[in-house]
């Protein structure tokens, strides 16, 4: 458990996934107070002890076992959010659309600059003006967080390029006056339930837009009609282990959502979406927001 800086209000835990494979990139930041971080940690890591698993991870989520216990720790974490004591706020973006679909594309400084979105969108937007942040993303993540202010484009930000702002110590401070946030620091997700949620939330999110036509099969599979005619007939879908497990979770997801009107669409979008950011588990697909809007290239 990490030790947080005593002026500290509240604390995220953020992780990504696939942001340089496959055509659907996103990034997920789990958030709440300080107040209720202490109990909310001891039980998430009360279950992997009982368990005796080390950690839940999406890429992991194969068997029965890894199914059990995920759903497990997303039994509290659902109920913590449908209290309002959590968000758990996840970003998606399409390396197909008008703004990643160009030449020399830099994965790892549009990462960052989703990161930005991010953390703008939850810690300025979404808790109450007066909170102070710790954030700790994940160690393997594949931004160098040190640097992280470097890379970000000053047009990407509401901070103007003053001079003030040219250098990497200043530009970071800003930053983090702006925010709140008083810490940030890479921590190991084998440690930290709430980054195993994070990448759970990461990996479904870009897993459901990715295999949507499956899973979509799948949940008709579930409940098969009779059919008049051999031509309208459909193969059996035969699935891995993992598919299984990942489907089973999307759609103990939605049916959560379902049951207390927490806002979640998964059929009618094509994968995990919700349509406004208030709802306490937040999916947010990415668009280009101007003709202008690029991603960052490395020419």
């Amino acid at each position: 458990m990490p030790s947080i800086p005593e002026n500290v209000t509240h604390i995220g835990f953020a992780d990504e996934s696939k942001h340089n494979i496959g055509r659907y990139r996103s990034i997920s930041l789990v958030s709440l107070s300080v107040e209720h971080f202490n109990l909310f940690n001891k039980l998430l890591n009360d279950i992997l002890t009982k368990r005796k698993c080390t950690e839940i991870k999406w890429q992991e989520l194969r068997t029965n076992f890894d199914l059990k216990v995920t759903e497990e720790i997303f039994g509290v974490v659902y109920e913590y959010a449908r209290l309002g004591l959590i968000r758990c706020d996840t970003l998606i973006w399409d390396i197909e659309d008008s703004r990643h679909k160009i030449r020399s594309r830099d994965d790892v400084a549009n990462l960052i600059r989703m990161y930005y979105h991010l953390l703008k969108n939850v810690l300025i937007n979404r808790w109450p003006d007066n909170s102070t942040w710790a954030i700790y993303p994940d160690e393997n993540s594949s931004i160098d967080w040190d640097n992280l202010k470097d890379v970000l484009d000053a047009q990407s930000i509401s901070l103007k390029p003053t001079p003030v702002l040219r250098t990497l110590k200043a530009f970071g401070l800003a930053i983090r006056r702006e925010f709140r946030i008083e810490e940030m620091v890479e921590k190991c997700s084998h440690d930290e339930p709430l980054i195993q949620v994070a990448d759970i939330f990461a990996g479904a999110s870009a897993y459901s837009r990715d295999c949507f036509e499956r899973y979509k099969r799948w949940c008709d599979s579930l409940n098969p009609q009779e059919t008049l005619f051999e031509e309208d007939k459909v193969e059996p879908l035969i699935l891995t282990g993992s598919e299984k497990r990942r489907f089973e979770f999307l759609k103990n997801l939605k049916e959560f959502s379902r049951k207390h009107k927490l806002g979640i669409s998964l059929e009618s979008s094509g994968g995990l979406k919700t349509f406004h950011p208030k709802y306490p588990m937040n999916f947010w697909w990415y668009v280009p927001q101007t003709d202008l809007d690029k991603a960052p290239t490395s020419a």
